[in-house]
């Protein structure tokens, strides 16, 4: 399990990784938690990694 500590909330960051295809919640509002499965491969990361990276540029 991984969480990214926001300072602002996450809804909508959860909302757009949606859209792209990637699975996230937010927790106490403004943690975004990943919770990949134990047999992830490099392929799937590098994806979620991407998508993120697109969603949290887009809010800077």
């Amino acid at each position: 399990m991984v969480g990214i500590n926001l300072t602002q909330p996450g809804r909508d960051i959860v909302g757009k990784c949606l859209d792209n295809g990637i699975i996230i919640n937010c927790t106490a509002g403004n943690v975004l938690r990943l919770v990949p499965p134990l047999n992830i491969n490099k392929s799937h990361v590098d994806e979620v990694i991407k998508v993120l990276d697109e969603v949290l540029a887009s809010y800077r």
